[in-house]
């Protein structure tokens, strides 16, 4: 059996469907169609039936957040292993810094990690330009 869909959750799709409206994606015939299955939509099935087609905004933000936690974890894993391998070489008093043959590499792949979180944001960012733009323009009105 289908989940019932809210009253929330029908107003996040027709928020939704007008951003859409608003950046060109759908004309206004389509937009009003899709608007009206959209308001009078009793399941959820019946919500997703009526956003069809169109991108969503939850790739962006699940893509941004998960690599702000892969890369977390990342930083975790490189400042323990690191501190691990500087206390043995502090606690046993040998003579030459041999943990710089750890830190050295596992702080370029940190830094590659970052740049590439970076650049996989960014264009994300770039392939959905103005939403943002779009959200806060009928969130004023």
């Amino acid at each position: 059996m289908a989940s019932r869909a809210s009253h929330d959750d029908r107003r996040r799709a027709v928020a939704a469907l007008r951003v859409h409206h608003a950046e060109g994606r759908v004309d206004d015939a389509e937009f009003e169609e899709r608007l009206e299955l959209a308001s009078w939509s009793r399941t959820r099935r019946e919500l997703a039936r009526s956003m069809r087609g169109l991108p969503s905004a939850g790739l962006h933000r699940f893509v941004r957040r998960a690599a702000h936690v892969l890369l977390g974890l990342h930083a975790a894993a490189y400042a323990t292993i690191n501190l691990v391998f500087v206390t043995i070489w502090m606690l046993t008093g040998a003579g030459t810094f041999w943990p710089a043959w750890i830190l050295v590499p596992t702080t370029a792949l940190l830094a590659w990690h970052w740049l590439a979180s970076l650049a996989l944001t960014r264009a994300m960012a770039r392939r959905f330009p103005r939403r943002r733009q779009a959200q806060k323009r009928l969130a004023r009105t």
